[in-house]
């Protein structure tokens, strides 16, 4: 037997990566933080976009009944959510009663900020980021005080 740690039935080389979400590759650093690929399907994105409004865990069938635009399977949900799961932008919190049986719930396990920011990073390299954040600001309308917290948020992050 090997000594290579095992992860999901899959062999893992480092420690390091033994710890890292599955479904994710480093693709750099930023600020000494890793940064993880996320690439998420439009059904993937639709779900998440769902879980990101709702304001508690939900289980499948309240995400069924939540998507009225789309009709999904419950064998595709069923693979979309485990999918998300592996991931690492979705996470199981518990169960509830679902009929005579226990159904899973799911909460995001980043919001929607941190995953455009990780799509972001993956694809901008670090020295754009000041071009990045003039663009922004030319695009949205922001107040002094989104203003004031943009500078905390900076300030927080610099140090």
């Amino acid at each position: 037997m090997s000594a290579v740690p095992q992860r999901f039935g899959r062999r893992v080389r480092s420690r390091r990566a033994a710890h890292r979400p599955a479904g994710q590759t480093p693709c750099g650093s930023t600020l000494g933080r890793e940064v993880y690929q996320v690439h998420l399907t439009k059904s993937e994105q639709q779900i998440m976009e769902i879980f990101w409004k709702a304001d508690h865990a939900m289980a499948q069938t309240e995400v069924v009944s939540t998507c009225v635009e789309r009709k999904w399977k419950e064998r595709s949900i069923f693979s979309m959510l485990n999918s998300l799961m592996e991931k690492g932008v979705l996470r199981e919190v518990g169960f509830v009663r679902s009929g005579k049986t226990y159904a899973r719930t799911f909460e995001p396990a980043m919001s929607h900020a941190e995953y455009l920011a990780a799509v972001v990073a993956e694809q901008l390299p670090a020295k754009q980021l000041p071009e990045l954040l003039a663009a922004l600001m030319q695009k949205m309308e922001t107040t002094p005080a989104i203003q004031k917290e943009m500078r905390a948020a900076l300030r927080e992050n610099t140090q």
